[in-house]
């Protein structure tokens, strides 16, 4: 569950699972067969090829993820909601409401983090970083830099896991 950020509907995030990864990839495969029947053995070998291939990194992300003592993190924008939930990790936005976080959040997430005991900070290259290296001084954490958008979405989810992984180093 993510806490401190809310859309309206289904959370649009979806793709940083594996979990959805692999139901997205069978959904398509299912609707380019309907759309032409003729491809069907090569969509479904395409298919069965990445299967294997999230099934292998989503076994290497639980393997590497499972021992974690810190579960805990914070986030600027909450990316990783499905991924937390799949991992049983524990996402907290340091937006709220879609907007940076107001003095009043801002003293809550210091609150927050010296309860939960976190040291990381994930953030999305392509956002401001200036209130989470103001949080980060305030509770003494690293700023992690993630690309939940990267092309290359397998390197990006195995170098995701290993920056989880490092939160028990974080401390």
């Amino acid at each position: 569950e993510s806490e401190g950020h809310e859309h309206e509907g289904a959370y649009p995030h979806y793709w940083m699972s594996v979990t959805e990864a692999r139901k997205m990839a069978s959904t398509m495969a299912g609707g380019l067969i309907q759309a032409d029947p003729a491809f069907r053995a090569t969509i479904e070998k395409n298919l069965d090829l990445l299967t294997r291939r999230l099934d292998s990194l989503g076994s290497a992300m639980s393997n590497r993820l499972q021992s974690l003592s810190h579960r805990s993190f914070l986030i600027f924008h909450p990316a990783l909601t499905y991924l937390a939930r799949d991992y049983q990790l524990k996402q907290y936005s340091m937006e709220l409401g879609g907007k940076e976080p107001t003095a009043s959040h801002f003293r809550d997430l210091v609150q927050l983090a010296h309860n939960e005991d976190i040291h990381t900070i994930f953030i999305q290259k392509e956002y401001d970083q200036e209130n989470a290296q103001s949080l980060a001084r305030e509770i003494q954490a690293t700023i992690v830099v993630i690309d939940p958008m990267s092309p290359d979405w397998f390197s990006e989810m195995e170098q995701l896991a290993g920056k989880l992984a490092a939160m028990d180093e974080h401390k």
